[in-house]
């Protein structure tokens, strides 16, 4: 779903806890709500680069994810927000060394 002009995802649909890779970068998102993490729980590869998110819900840190990629994103550093940095160190292995220089410095903004 990259590159399509993707302005909100669904969390209606009945696939989402089967879905284990999603790529919607280059789109215009916004927003990832609560309720779509919440059913997209078996994701296992997520790319959300290159829209326009501020932050994401907390329910992303309960995903599985082993490859995630965020930049491109004016992300907002808030104390809402601070859980997002520990998640990322659970995950950073599977981090391109690119995106880790991406989000620390983004979180030093």
């Amino acid at each position: 779903m990259s590159g399509h002009q993707v302005r909100e995802l669904d969390a209606g649909l009945d696939y989402l806890p089967r879905l284990y890779g999603l790529n919607v970068a280059d789109n215009r998102l916004t927003e990832v709500t609560s309720s779509f993490m919440a059913a997209a729980s078996s994701l296992l590869m997520l790319d959300l680069s290159r829209n326009q998110l501020t932050s994401l819900p907390g329910e992303a840190r309960r995903l599985p994810i082993q490859h995630l990629k965020v930049t491109g994103n004016p992300f907002k550093c808030s104390c809402d927000f601070i859980w997002f940095g520990e998640w990322v160190r659970t995950v950073i292995g599977n981090v391109s060394s690119k995106e880790q220089q991406s989000l620390r410095g983004q979180k030093e903004t």
